[in-house]
């Protein structure tokens, strides 16, 4: 074989390789319905460790909820130090369409408060999240259906739809909300607060689609802004959201 042509065939596997984590998933499992029957807040998990990643059930038996992994570093996303990581979370509560996100949780040290939290929807919602490690990656196929790629043992990104395009800010005690990109072709909602729930409160969620955005409040898209409550998405179909994207954004799913 000649270095030219080997050159060749590396850069075609490259090229197929990229182009597998960012096509859609050959597993698509779509939602059993629409609204989320469950009025069970997500923190009432009994957890399961699934190799590298954990699984939370209700303690209904109703079924797995959410995944889970965390980078505790040091790598070029989290620094060095004690209680610092960036936690990874995949959302399907009731296996429903209504409900369907993932969420960030980067923490600077151990208190709670200071965390930042990001939560994320994504637009059509055509599946279940589901998870799948093979050569030590972790494939993760989102909402839409197209693929994010994660270290298994580091959880760093390696490829797909999402790119972390920076370290957690440094420091202990205020962090940036996380530095990621969505690439993919649907729409994204996306939500950040310090501390709290990011979908309750006073402040906006940025939705957007390729180079289109739009600011909405936070009970635009989560009405019910109770802290006690099981905060569900307004919208359980995607036929709904659409409509009021078009409305209130001038653009749609």
């Amino acid at each position: 074989m000649t270095k030219s042509w080997g050159l060749f065939l590396s850069a075609l596997l490259f090229s197929l390789n990229v182009y597998a984590a960012e096509a859609d998933s050959p597993v698509i499992n779509p939602p059993h319905r629409d609204k989320n029957p469950h009025g069970i807040k997500p923190s009432r998990c009994s957890w399961v460790q699934e190799g590298n990643y954990e699984e939370c059930n209700y303690l209904d038996n109703s079924g797995p909820v959410r995944f889970l992994f965390r980078n505790y570093g040091p790598n070029r996303i989290v620094s060095k130090a004690p209680s610092r990581s960036r936690e990874w979370s995949f959302n399907f509560a009731g296996n429903a369409r209504q409900d369907l996100s993932f969420s960030i949780t980067d923490m600077p040290n151990g208190t709670v408060s200071l965390t930042q939290e990001s939560i994320f929807h994504l637009f059509p919602r055509k599946t279940l999240p589901h998870i799948r490690t093979e050569d030590n990656k972790h494939y993760v196929t989102l909402p839409t259906g197209e693929v994010v790629v994660f270290n298994a043992q580091t959880k760093e990104v390696l490829g797909g739809v999402i790119s972390e395009d920076g370290p957690m800010t440094s420091g202990v005690r205020a962090l940036a909300p996380a530095k990621i990109t969505y690439k993919g072709t649907g729409v994204m909602v996306r939500a950040n607060q310090r501390g709290a729930d990011p979908r309750l409160g006073s402040s906006t969620a940025k939705i957007t689609k390729g180079s289109k955005s739009c600011q909405v409040q936070l009970k635009e898209l989560w009405p019910d802004q109770n802290q006690d409550s099981a905060v569900h998405f307004r919208f359980a179909t995607d036929a709904e959201f659409d409509a009021f994207l078009k409305r209130r954004c001038g653009f749609g799913i």
